[in-house]
């Protein structure tokens, strides 16, 4: 018999976690038991805020309380990205199904190891590729052959707002694989297949994001083994708001997810128009999608769905932005068999 209560402990109380954890306190037949953090006046105000009585605030010191807890099946994980591998590996062993915000870890070796351990426990871990879930993105997904037909190209512009602060960015992994893999990801899986060759060129217009060797403006182009091209154009700051728009073209038409904006009415006179400004903050553009990857992980752990995300997902996620990060160095394309064979080679006895 499938055990219907879901019972989680959050780790992390960061903006992810108190969007994660909100979601799932609002979810039935789940409970938030522990929420962990190194901040325990932040996570006491937030048990207060959401009237959390039953969810109890834990220190990171006393974390292995919530891992012997055998009633907690579930982990969400949205701390620092360094720290993710190892919080991760940890919930497995412990017996928890995982749920962490990308990257699960810096190195494919060690993304492969944390899926080893999930099917060596019989566990569900799911990286939180959120984009995948967001409405407009999903609808053009799913009429992507009926709309737009055979796929020429997949184009997919990111920019942040606000700029993320240096200390982050000096701990993120980089542009490529911070910013860009969502990006890839959403790609990846519209063409349904993996790119034979990718491309990058960047810049840094930021003094002290050129001092740690990273850019801020980046440009991934992919092409397919059909033909159909990708690209990400992706800028650490728009000073207008959080810029997310797709467009799926093919020998049909096209469809555009376009950005999100503070209200849906425009105002047209003589003089023009005028339309509300963009969403500012990547969070509240996303947060249909955080509601309904959390639906889709409870479902999962229920088994009424499948896994969304799959270890070769992942993998090959990270594999493409680590050939763009190599591309940008280089400043020449990475055929991607070869880099696979010379970085990872399992990766390509996997399926797209």
């Amino acid at each position: 018999m499938i055990r219907q209560e879901v019972v989680v402990m959050v780790i992390g109380i960061g903006r992810i976690g108190r969007i994660h954890a909100g979601n799932l306190a609002r979810m039935q037949k789940v409970k938030v038991r522990y929420i962990v953090d190194i901040d325990m006046d932040a996570v006491t105000q937030y048990i207060r805020e959401f009237g959390l009585s039953a969810t109890q605030p834990l220190h990171f010191d006393d974390i292995s309380r919530a891992y012997n807890d055998v009633e907690v099946n579930s982990a969400i994980i949205c701390t620092p990205t360094t720290s993710h591998e190892q919080h991760v590996i940890n919930a497995l062993n412990a017996g928890k199904n995982v749920m962490c915000e990308k990257p699960l870890a810096f190195s494919l070796e060690s993304i492969s190891r944390c899926y080893e351990i999930a099917r060596e426990k019989d566990l569900h871990l799911y990286c939180a590729f959120n984009r995948r879930f967001d409405p407009q993105i999903r609808s053009a997904w799913m009429d992507k052959e009926k709309i737009a037909g055979n796929l020429k190209s997949i184009k997919v512009t990111s920019r942040d707002m606000p700029r993320n602060s240096i200390e982050y960015l000096k701990i993120s992994g980089g542009m490529s694989i911070d910013q860009c893999i969502h990006d890839v990801d959403l790609i990846r899986w519209f063409a349904q297949e993996n790119p034979t060759t990718v491309y990058s060129l960047g810049h840094a217009f930021f003094d002290d994001i050129r001092k740690i060797g990273d850019v801020d403006q980046l440009y991934v182009t992919m092409q397919f083994g059909d033909g159909t091209m990708g690209h990400v154009d992706a800028n650490r700051e728009a000073v207008y708001g959080y810029d997310h728009r797709c467009e799926i073209f093919g020998d049909k038409g096209m469809i555009v997810c376009e950005n999100k904006r503070e209200l849906s009415t425009q105002q047209y006179t003589e003089a023009g128009n005028i339309a509300p400004a963009v969403i500012k903050d990547n969070m509240k553009r996303f947060e249909d999608s955080y509601w309904e990857e959390m639906v889709h992980f409870v479902n999962v752990i229920r088994r009424k769905e499948k896994i969304a995300v799959k270890s070769r997902d992942t993998l090959w996620a990270t594999l493409i932005c680590e050939a763009s990060r190599q591309s940008l160095v280089t400043k020449q394309p990475i055929r991607m068999d070869e880099f696979a064979a010379k970085v990872f080679p399992k990766l390509l006895d996997m399926l797209p």
